[in-house]
């Protein structure tokens, strides 16, 4: 429980917004090709729904921390659900800078380097 605690607290940048946004639809993209590949049955359908969720999980992580960095509460991330909505929080987040000091959700993101560090909370 407190790695996803450690999963929605703090702040990351809009490189490490689009690298870990990147990441979460490559992946819906790789399960939905799975379904062609692979035949199906009970066991692959369970081991897909859990990596489904475990990347919805990894995706309103990564929205969560974004909206910290522009000073947002994370709630604004169940926006993601709504159409049209979507489109447009996602290009704010993309283009919008965060603030450059400490708000209330911790310090700024370090970026660079570490943007890995960040998005999986290591």
């Amino acid at each position: 429980m407190n790695f996803v605690k450690k999963l929605y607290s703090g702040r990351i940048g809009s490189l490490a917004y689009l690298v870990g946004d990147l990441i979460s639809w490559g992946g819906f993209w790789l399960i939905s090709k799975s379904n062609k590949v692979i035949p199906s049955n009970a066991f692959i359908d369970i081991v897909e729904i859990i990596l489904i969720l475990l990347l919805f999980l990894f995706m309103f992580s990564v929205f969560t921390r974004r909206l910290h960095d522009l000073n947002k509460s994370g709630w604004l991330s169940l926006l993601v659900l709504v159409p049209l909505a979507n489109v447009i929080l996602g290009i704010i987040l993309l283009f919008k800078p965060g603030s450059h000091e400490v708000n209330r959700f911790g310090l700024p993101s370090q970026g660079g380097k570490f943007i890995f560090k960040e998005l999986f909370a290591l």
